[in-house]
């Protein structure tokens, strides 16, 4: 597996992980922790079809086994923070070593 040199992963973020429904019908987290070590890219994703197009993310975040300090399983409905705004994790895609049967990346998008 193509190993990422750290020297690129510039970015940090705050994670408030999701833990369920509170008694009051509203959703609760975690305390925020920084994540290190992780590159974000800060552009739009559009999933379009015949008649519409949408929006899928407004940014995705890639987060590295070798590198990103915590890494650790994220959680959809997990809200992220960067550049001074807050996020909603939409997407978490585990990508699995090619070889070994561990999750060597995670890819969290966030709208």
């Amino acid at each position: 597996m193509l190993r990422v040199p750290k020297r690129m992963l510039v970015d940090e973020f705050i994670y408030k992980e999701y833990e369920g429904i509170g008694r009051d019908k509203k959703p609760v987290h975690s305390e925020a922790i920084t994540v290190k070590y992780t590159r974000i890219d800060r552009q739009t994703v559009f999933s379009r079809d015949t008649n519409d197009s949408k929006i899928v993310a407004r940014a995705v975040i890639f987060c590295y086994a070798d590198h990103t300090t915590p890494f650790k399983p994220y959680k959809e409905r997990s809200l992220v923070e960067f550049d001074g705004k807050e996020y909603t994790v939409t997407n978490v895609i585990p990508i699995k070593h090619w070889a070994l049967d561990k999750i060597w990346a995670y890819e969290l998008e966030v709208i």
